[in-house]
């Protein structure tokens, strides 16, 4: 039997590593951050997968908590945690297009933990 990958298994290395980006608050993360995370694993020679990688970056940005920050917030963070780029009107507008394609009773929990993370980051 093929094992199956479960992206919250990799999630939870990526939790270990980098607390500051990721984490239950689920802030936006900077465009491309793929890149740095894998060249930190080639640097540090951490066990982690680049499939366990991009597959997890997957499953942690297509969480409705995290698109209602998209919407909330105005800027992304890197591994250390550090505000380094602005949220865009074209990322904002495409949040805004996938959370309308959600039925509405799924957002009321996730809308209030993206308003509370808005005080969050200055």
């Amino acid at each position: 039997m093929a094992h199956k990958f479960a992206p919250k298994h990799a999630l939870s290395k990526l939790y270990q590593h980098w607390p500051r980006s990721f984490n239950t608050q689920q802030l936006p993360l900077k465009c491309h951050i793929y890149q740095d995370i894998m060249q930190e694993i080639r640097h540090k020679d951490l066990k982690i997968k680049s499939s366990e990688v991009f597959l997890a970056l997957r499953f942690y940005t297509q969480q409705k908590r995290y698109r209602f920050n998209i919407l909330n917030m105005d800027c992304r963070i890197d591994l250390k945690g550090d505000n380094v780029e602005a949220i865009t009107s074209i990322q904002r507008k495409h949040a805004r297009a996938i959370l309308a394609s959600i039925p509405k009773s799924a957002h009321k929990n996730a809308a209030k933990r993206a308003v509370h993370n808005k005080n969050r980051v200055a």
